[in-house]
């Protein structure tokens, strides 16, 4: 299974939580096809993935604090917050 995600922005040095993998030791938060997509994927990427995140509100990629991870359409999709403005927003990790 191979995975793909968008370009990385720039750092952005006003992010609160950039460069630090959010903990998700709640297992509330995945479903268990999600967990098991997730961790398939290597942690660098994973922090990748949840490091460039676009926020509609403050107009650029952010960091997503993960309230739910599910699948839909065979596709891995993680719901959230914003770590800089607490807007909901969302990421698809779609497999190829």
């Amino acid at each position: 299974m191979i995975l793909k995600f968008s370009r990385l922005a720039r750092s952005d040095p006003k992010a609160q939580f950039h460069n630090k993998q959010i903990a998700m030791s709640d297992n509330n938060i995945f479903t268990p096809q999600a967990r098991k997509i997730w961790d398939q994927i290597p942690k660098g990427s994973r922090l990748k993935i949840q490091n460039t995140v676009w926020c509609s509100q403050c107009r650029k990629a952010v960091t997503i604090k993960i309230d739910s991870a599910s699948i839909v359409a065979g596709d891995l999709l993680l719901q959230g917050t914003c770590a800089i403005c607490q807007g909901k927003v969302a990421r698809l990790v779609e497999k190829e």
